[in-house]
């Protein structure tokens, strides 16, 4: 007779799913400087923050996105909430001014049913030409 594979009383133990570990606001390496005047409210009912266009170029043609309303900003990226549906390193344009500055969509997270908030790294090659970005974002979202 077989002997049982599988002794009375024995455990066995079952195979845990992992954990997918999202990348957290810690990870960043700048500060970000927040847009919101109570950042204690829902950010999906946010009113304030900076609007901007989105675009899409291709070589000299510019494609319309969407809107965007920026709600943080820093040396490493922006944060904004927008309905326009955008992919994870995804290359875009916010204008600001009437200047493009290039983007890249880093993170993506589902506020609500349409909204999502999308954080985002500069495509920018110095600090030197960030900081005239983040100054005239900050100036014009205080008007």
């Amino acid at each position: 007779m077989d002997k049982p594979i599988i002794l009375q009383g024995e455990l066995i133990p079952a195979d845990k799913p992992k954990k997918n570990i999202a990348p957290s606001i810690e990870s960043r390496r700048h500060v970000r400087l927040s847009l919101r005047i109570d950042a204690q409210e829902d950010v999906a009912f946010a009113c304030d923050g900076l609007t901007v266009p989105l675009i899409d170029k291709n070589h000299w043609i510019k494609n319309y996105i969407g809107l965007a309303n920026i709600k943080d900003i820093g040396l490493g990226g922006v944060g904004l909430i927008t309905r326009c549906s955008l992919q994870v390193n995804q290359k875009i344009y916010i204008t600001i001014d009437n200047e493009h500055a290039p983007i890249t969509v880093m993170r993506i997270k589902r506020v609500n049913g349409k909204l999502s908030f999308i954080g985002a790294k500069w495509d920018i090659e110095s600090e030197e030409k960030i900081i005239p970005i983040l100054n005239k974002i900050n100036q014009m979202s205080k008007s």
